[in-house]
């Protein structure tokens, strides 16, 4: 599903302009390392019969966040008028200081407080957890930026495939 996925976003890669083109190349290498993490999760679980939570494969899901966060960076935008900008700084500033804090008390303090020695599977989870708030900034960004309304559609698409990957990296990470 991620190499089909990167091979998509070679294919928009591919049809489209340099600055562009150059996020969706970075898409791709994120969705590249996003496929390698799930070969090896599945070799693990599969084939060697392992949990597959705390091995090489979240090496290659851990980079994934980075790298895709940066895609959505260097997506081409129309500039703002200085007006438009503090607007954006502001909704953006609230959103994000909200949503670190539910992050925060619902999610990290708990797992800090409970935390007496260093444990690795601790520290892989909270890495999930950052990542996860890494991506949501970049889609909080995506979201509140002034965009050509060409490409609108697919920005769509993507925001709400980080939506959901957030959620199900929630939702795993609670039940582990």
């Amino acid at each position: 599903s991620s190499a089909l996925a990167a091979a998509a976003m070679l294919y928009a890669a591919h049809h489209s302009e340099s600055r562009s083109k150059r996020a969706w190349i970075v898409f791709a290498a994120a969705l590249l390392l996003n496929t390698v993490g799930e070969t090896l999760w599945a070799a693990i679980e599969v084939v060697l019969h392992g949990s597959p939570f705390l091995s090489l494969a979240d090496v290659g899901y851990l980079l994934f966040y980075p790298l895709f966060a940066l895609g959505i960076f260097l997506l081409p935008e129309e500039p703002f008028t200085s007006r438009e900008k503090l607007k954006f700084l502001l909704d953006a500033t609230i959103v994000v200081i909200s949503v670190t804090l539910v992050f925060w008390v619902l999610l990290i303090a708990p797992i800090v407080l409970t935390t007496r020695a260093f444990d690795m599977r601790l520290s892989v989870s909270r890495s999930y957890l950052l990542m996860d708030l890494l991506l949501f900034f970049a889609l909080v960004w995506l979201l509140f930026r002034k965009l050509d309304y060409r490409e609108q559609g697919p920005i769509l698409l993507l925001a709400m495939s980080i939506a959901v990957m957030i959620l199900t990296d929630l939702i795993f990470l609670i039940r582990i």
